[in-house]
């Protein structure tokens, strides 16, 4: 019975070190960032049917709290966007906007200043692309009190309203923009 229990005990001290080694090195990995989940999100841009495709998405540098994105209509006519607006602006650095600001315009044009969000309406063309630019800072404005930091992942759920001619007939298209910050 001796011999068991002597057997049983070297058994647990033997692999029991080799455990909280194993352990120990994991929460090394784990401190120094090594096994940081963050690093290995993607970036995505997604607008729900029939809103159409995401052409290009990215995030400034963290002094200008700019993120900017491409859609093209691809309702198959001609609508105006009512209104947009930002429900959820979440940086991984847990910070929050409290100023959002926005502005679209067509590809090809220079971006008009920002304003409150929501926008005001705007006529957009069949297959035609625009450019939309979201400003997330805090009270203190662009270049001032830095909410997004290099290496962040933003994600910006997005609300379009719309209608296809009836402005009785609004609808609306939901978003998700996750980004990188450089």
């Amino acid at each position: 019975m001796v011999k068991k229990a002597q057997a049983a005990l070297e058994f647990l001290m033997t692999y029991g070190w080799a455990f909280m080694v194993i352990l120990v090195m994991i929460g090394a990995l784990a401190y120094f960032g090594v096994l940081n989940p963050r690093e290995f999100l993607p970036e995505k841009c997604l607008f729900g049917a029939p809103l159409g495709t995401c052409e290009e998405f990215s995030a400034g540098t963290p002094l200008d709290h700019v993120i900017v994105w491409k859609l093209r209509n691809s309702f198959g006519r001609t609508v105006t966007i009512t209104d947009i607006q930002f429900p959820s602006v979440k940086g991984y650095s847990g910070a929050d906007c409290s100023v959002m600001n926005c502005s679209l315009w067509p590809q090809g044009s220079p971006p008009p200043p920002f304003t409150d969000c929501p926008a005001p309406a705007y006529t957009w063309a069949d297959s035609a692309l625009i450019n939309f630019m979201f400003f997330c800072g805090s009270i203190g404005g662009p270049g001032l009190d830095p909410i997004l930091n290099s290496g962040d992942f933003v994600t910006i759920h997005a609300d379009i309203k719309y209608h296809t001619g009836n402005p009785s007939f609004v609808k609306q298209v939901s978003g998700e923009i996750q980004v990188k910050v450089p």
